[in-house]
C-alpha cells in the first residue's frame, strides 16, 4: 500500500474506492485518475481551507469599503508587482 493505494489482482483501490483498470488509468488525465470524494469529505475539506484563507472577492470588498484591518502581502516577483498592485500593498519579492 502506498498513500492509501491498494492493488488487488487487476484492481486498484484508494481508501476502499475501486479505481479503473491499469490500462484505463494510463489513458486518463492526472485529474480524473482519482475518483471524486464523497460530498461529506469534500465539505469537510473545503470548510477547513476556508477557515484559514480568503479570496480576491473578500479583499476587494474590504478595500472598497475602507475596511483595511489586514496586511496585504504580495509574494510575487518584483516585475509582476511593478506591473500592477493595490495601493498600500506590501511586497516580499520571491526569486521564482
Amino acid at each position: 500500500m502506498l498513500n492509501g493505494l491498494i492493488y488487488r489482482i487487476g484492481e486498484f483501490y484508494i481508501d476502499n474506492v475501486k479505481l479503473n483498470t491499469l490500462e484505463e488509468n494510463l489513458m486518463l488525465s492526472a485529474v480524473s485518475r482519482i475518483p471524486a470524494g464523497s460530498s461529506e469529505k469534500a465539505k469537510k475539506h473545503f470548510s477547513a481551507l476556508l477557515a484559514h484563507e480568503t479570496d480576491c472577492w473578500d479583499v476587494n470588498h474590504a478595500v472598497s469599503n475602507n475596511r483595511k484591518d489586514f496586511v496585504f502581502l504580495d509574494v510575487r516577483r518584483e516585475e509582476s508587482y511593478q506591473k500592477g498592485h493595490l495601493l498600500g500593498q506590501l511586497i516580499y519579492p520571491t526569486g521564482r
